[in-house]
């Protein structure tokens, strides 16, 4: 259903777009006999290689980038990670950029990419979050970054990219964020050691309380006290058990 629901998708954006800008394209790809083809995978190939022909040649910048952020979603659900990260300079819009930096990093942890590769690749994604010049919109990259490597199972290297924030909220953000992601896996130890490294006591006594939910919410009462016993604020705290009463009754 997934597949047909893509297919069909595709098919209205590549007819809408002729009708719209009414011009034709002298590609090999036809993408009014997309339809035509014998099979569902000749059909996605064929509105693919004509994606890739009509996406460039869109006019308004910001249409063309967000097309080619979502490029890449399908691009990275379909594991062509390589072809994914070439639109990424393609993308002139730095905040769109950061989006698709995000969907690519996060669609890695999906895949069952080698070690090698895995890091491979993240060196590709931090090299293109570093083109982005914008101070706030290139830490926005650099995070999401961090948050994907922690999905990944590459602890220690998204520990590394939150260091590297300067922002001291987006710093102590990212260590929250890389603890919900272990946290929803069960590892209570790595989940301790990120929010240890928040620097700000009032962050870090709600971190503890967000982190505390999270292991709630997946049935594991003990992980969720142990959490909260480590928040400092009395009203914090306290909410924290209540939460934790509330969901395990």
């Amino acid at each position: 259903m997934r597949r047909v629901n893509m297919l069909k998708t595709l098919q209205i954006a590549i007819f809408t777009f002729f009708a719209l800008f009414g011009f034709t394209l002298t590609v090999s790809a036809d993408p009014s006999s997309c339809a035509l083809q014998q099979d569902d995978d000749a059909m996605l190939s064929c509105a693919g290689a004509a994606l890739d022909k009509l996406i460039p040649q869109i006019y308004n910048t910001r249409w063309r980038d967000q097309s080619f952020r979502e490029q890449a979603k399908i691009l990275i659900r379909h594991g062509s990670v390589d072809k994914a990260m070439s639109l990424l300079p393609q993308i002139s819009n730095e905040d769109t950029k950061a989006l698709t930096i995000r969907a690519i990093g996060i669609g890695m942890a999906e895949l069952p990419l080698a070690p090698a590769a895995q890091n491979e690749y993240f060196d590709t994604l931090h090299k293109q979050a570093m083109t982005i010049s914008h101070t706030g919109s290139q830490e926005i990259a650099m995070t999401y970054i961090a948050i994907a490597e922690a999905s990944a199972g590459l602890f220690e290297r998204a520990l590394t990219s939150a260091r590297t924030l300067r922002t001291n909220s987006l710093r102590n953000k990212s260590y929250q964020e890389i603890a919900e992601v272990l946290s929803a896996k069960g590892d209570t130890d790595n989940s301790f050691a990120a929010l240890n490294l928040i620097d700000d006591p009032s962050f870090r006594n709600k971190a503890y309380g967000v982190i505390a939910a999270v292991f709630i919410k997946h049935g594991q009462l003990a992980a969720a006290l142990q959490f909260a016993e480590h928040i400092e604020d009395p009203y914090i705290k306290s909410n924290s058990f209540l939460n934790i009463m509330n969901t395990a009754e």
